[in-house]
């Protein structure tokens, strides 16, 4: 491509230079290479004479970088003519960025002038460079430091600074290379293996380099085996990890008391390797006080799960769907199947905090009809008493039909005695860019008899995001009446509320939310605490500094009082202060209300509290809560106004808590109980099948036959001496896998084994398991480098500075395991310890100047015990032949007939 170019160019750009007779014609004065090509310079010599003219033509470059192929050649020319020559180069691939200068010098042979002219070679700049793995080893005894190295060349024609980094271990020195062109480097990676690692694993250890100023990345990796000296013992027994508990509980309720204790069994667990069919036991007993949602009402139940199939048998939370049944605690059985696209399920369940009804059953199937739609069909009837059901079937469709948007409708139909009802929801949720959004709508007739009845209900979030660092949203809230909630638990006030606001990040942890709106609370209690309306404007500010994290919140409000028939302001400012910090969490609040929403207007009231977690100790926690009042509408749940808890764990398996709290309990005004508790927690593993038979491995050490007495052999954590004739037993081992190692210092000191160590075995129950070793003598192979041409040093691409301080990688292998040494030119390198066998040497040039070459580069012999073998590696030139075959080409001179 280059040569038609260089046509081209002659055929439209030529220009010419007349200097004493001699004509030549140069297209284009510049010429443009990538460093590592081999290419020619167009030229164009003029006869512009009647008789035959004979040319000598000498090249010479400034640079040793570039390589004239043919220096000097003679061209003859006819009369009124012209000749192609082609002038052939080469560009090393270390040739230096920038601008280089070829001269040459053309001799008319007859009338002995010349002529010079300047041939200006742009070089253009590359930055590429190489990552290979250099040396790593196959394993490590845990506690060990994994040392890996990795050699980085810079294959490019400018000085480059490289940067290292490591994401599984630690840069040797330091984290940035600087290296010249055509240099190469290396750089080790350690880690620090774990000394108490119990079982075989692989470490990772990586390198990912790249240059400062160019976008090129490359990564390499090594993988070491950890071998554990300490390996975890295998439990011979299937246990079933059961939780038990005892707990003493007291209590002091108006000036009455009551105490007893509580005990509590839990259990889950997989009964398979797979961990895909699990097990899950639970048996509260009865509690010794009244009922309140600090401590545990009696429960019983057991479940048995996989991926198709699900049963539940005891207490538990039922629910058929969120019209009919959405939340119902009670004791029955529940089934699901799943097959396919198809599933099946049903209940029947007998409510326990729910009178007014005597049992339920439900069935429902569901079908995905594909990845986008799927229909649910069920059908439940509640039985109030043993003459009177109620009958409620219902549909559940769900759909992603819309892109970015699920939406899911409900209907159901209820019958009693006479009277029909029937309710429906549509629940539609989206998210886009921008923007999501959900949006849920329910509504229940007067005479419908499932969870709700005579509701109709709205909840609603929508959000948008302006900016990376403002979303505006808008909420409606609100919960629903007439809902047939367990007695178990006190309703919350009827509350709706509507806002609108943005939140305002400006800065990484900082946030900002202004928002408007309007909120409506009403008290179910019979005498009536409260009943408002209120618009309000709120500023809330969210800040973390450091460990510290700062909430403001300032409510201002106009309010309506419903009670009362008056109107006023309503203001609260709260504040809170979170500090993490030495292994505790300390949080501190207030709150200030100056409100018209209660008995009369403008009443003001202070609130304050505080929280501390402290973790003294893996084995040592505790906790303290105060709090000096509730707001009103707060009722509904029980409410601490100081609680203390201690935490001490015994061992791995046994644990105290002792705690106390002094509280306002669910529906309750002003009195206050106070309750103990002291709990004992134990975990314990119950052995339910041995699993695991103890056997035994043997083995014999000998030497040329001979057996070999005091020899250390180590298996995992086990030790084990050999006897005068060499055998060793290892007794009571549990089956699996171990390393099996003999103890170095327990050899001479040019010993070594026939077989690689440590070594990988595996050990079987009731068979024989045997491991001998022969010992032998060691070998060692030594060996240089040597480079002796200095001939001809012109020739060479490189100076012989760089040369010599070439890395050479020598590899050794016996097919086992492989060992890497990295040496100079003229230096010495060496391979010790090695097992006798047959061993293989190959030497990689791959960092060595493409004009040099190694004379033999791989070596194979067979090592016998205690041989020293010497081998020697030659690096000489790499003399090359390069013939371009040259056409004339007749070009009919201007002017000539």
């Amino acid at each position: 491509m280059r040569i038609w170019g260089a046509i081209i160019y002659i055929l439209i750009l030529p220009f010419s230079i007349k200097a004493n007779e001699i004509n030549i014609t140069i297209v284009p004065q510049k010429y443009t290479y990538e460093p590592g090509t081999n290419t020619t310079i167009p030229i164009i010599l003029i006869n512009k004479e009647n008789h035959k003219v004979t040319y000598e033509l000498t090249t010479y470059s400034q640079s040793n970088k570039i390589l004239l192929l043919n220096a000097k050649k003679i061209i003859e020319i006819q009369p009124q003519q012209k000749e192609n020559i082609l002038l052939p180069i080469s560009i090393t691939k270390d040739c230096n960025y920038g601008e280089h200068i070829i001269t040459l010098k053309i001799v008319d042979n007859k009338s002995t002038s010349y002529q010079l002219f300047d041939l200006k070679i742009n070089v253009t700049k590359n930055e590429q460079f190489t990552l290979n793995t250099l040396n790593s080893v196959d394993y490590v005894k845990a506690g060990d430091t994994i040392n890996s190295d990795f050699t980085i060349k810079n294959t490019g024609n400018t000085k480059q600074t490289i940067i290292v980094k490591s994401n599984h271990g630690t840069i040797l020195g330091n984290n940035t290379v600087n290296l010249k062109p055509q240099e190469e480097k290396i750089v080790r990676v350690y880690k620090i293996t774990n000394p108490k690692e119990a079982k075989e694993n692989n470490q990772l250890l990586d390198v990912t380099i790249n240059g400062r100023n160019t976008e090129n990345k490359l990564s390499a990796f090594t993988n070491t085996k950890i071998i554990p000296i300490n390996p975890q013992t295998m439990d011979a027994y299937k246990r079933l990890p059961i939780q038990l508990s005892l707990n003493y509980i007291n209590m002091r309720q108006q000036n009455k008391s009551q105490h007893g204790f509580q005990g509590e069994l839990y259990l889950n667990t997989s009964l398979n390797k797979r961990n895909n069919d699990l097990l899950e036991m639970k048996i509260i007993s009865k509690n010794p006080i009244e009922q309140y949602y600090y401590t545990k009402y009696d429960e019983y139940y057991a479940t048995y799960s996989n991926k198709d199939i699900y049963i539940h048998i005891g207490d538990k939370v039922y629910s058929s769907s969120y019209l009919t049944e959405y939340a119902r605690y009670g004791k029955g059985v529940e089934v699901q199947y799943k097959i396919g696209k198809f599933g099946l399920s049903g209940f029947y369940n007998k409510p326990r905090f729910f009178k007014n009804i005597e049992d339920e059953f439900n069935i429902k199937s569901n079908y995905a009809i594909n990845k986008s739609n799927t229909l649910s069909i069920g059908y439940l009837q509640k039985r109030q008493t043993k003459n009177s059901s109620t009958h409620l079937p219902y549909v559940i469709y769900t759909t992603n039909i819309i892109k970015h948007t699920a939406i899911e409708f409900e209907y159901a139909y209820s019958k009693h005695s006479k009277l029909d009802g029937s309710a429906y929801r549509i629940d539609l949720n989206t998210k886009l860019k921008k923007f999501n959004g959900r949006i849920n709508y329910s509504y229940s007739s007067p005479n419908f008899r499932g969870y709700f009845a005579n509701t109709t209900n709205i909840n609603s979030a929508l959000n948008y995001t302006i900016s990376s660092k403002i979303n505006a949203f808008l909420t409606h809230s609100q919960n629903e009446k007439n809902r047939q909630r367990d007695t178990l638990f006190f309703e919350a006030p009827l509350f709706k509320q509507t806002q609108f606001g943005i939140d305002y990040n400006y800065a990484k942890k900082g946030k900002i939310t202004l928002f408007n709106g309007y909120m409506k609370n009403e008290d179910r209690l019979t005498k009536s605490l409260f009943k408002y309306e209120e618009l309000f404007t709120k500023i809330n500010i969210n800040q973390q500094l450091g460990p510290i994290q700062l909430d403001i919140n300032n409510h201002f409000g106009y309010t309506k009082n419903n009670l009362s028939n008056k109107k006023g302001k309503s203001s609260i400012q709260q504040v809170s202060l979170s500090i993490y910090k030495y292994n505790a969490n300390l949080m501190i609040y207030g709150s200030m209300y100056n409100t018209s929403r209660y008995d009369y207007s403008n009443q003001k009231n202070f609130y304050y509290g505080g929280r501390l977690n402290k973790i003294f100790s893996k084995s040592t926690m505790a906790n303290i809560f105060y709090q000096s009042n509730y707001i009103p509408e707060e009722y509904y749940a029980d409410r601490n106004q100081f609680e203390g808890s201690v935490i001490q764990n015994i061992g791995n398996n046994h644990a105290l808590e002792l705690s106390g709290r002094y509280l306002i309990q669910r529906g309750e005004i002003g009195d206050k109980d106070l309750i103990v508790s002291l709990k004992y927690k134990a975990l314990l593993n119950v052995p339910i099948k041995k699993i695991i038979t103890y056997t035994s491995l043997t083995g014999h050490i000998s030497d040329n036959s001979k057996g070999l007495k005091g020899i250390r052999v180590q298996l995992g954590n086990n030790y084990a001496i050999t006897d005068k004739d060499g055998n060793y037993t290892f007794k009571n081992i549990v089956p699996g896998d171990y390393y099996l190692d003999i103890d170095r210092s327990t050899l001479s000191i040019d010993a070594i084994s026939r077989i690689s160590l440590p070594k990988a075995i595996t050990i079987v129950g009731e068979n024989l398991n045997q491991q001998n070793f022969e010992i032998t003598k060691a070998a060692v192979i030594k060996g240089n480098i040597k480079y002796n041409d200095y001939l001809n040093p012109n020739s060479l691409s490189t100076d012989l500075e760089t040369i010599l301080s070439t890395n050479i990688i020598i590899e050794a292998t016996d097919g086992n395991k492989t060992l890497r040494r990295i040496a100079r030119i003229n230096t010495s390198f060496d391979f010790t310890y090695l097992q006798p066998g047959s061993w293989k040497i190959k030497i990689y040039a791959n960092s060595l100047n493409k004009n040099l070459k190694i004379a033999t580069d791989t070596f194979e012999f067979m090592l016998v015990p205690s041989e020293l073998k010497q081998i020697q590696i030659e690096i000489k030139a790499n003399q090359k032949e390069i013939f371009y075959q040259q056409e004339p080409i007749n070009v009919g001179y201007i002017g000539a007939k």
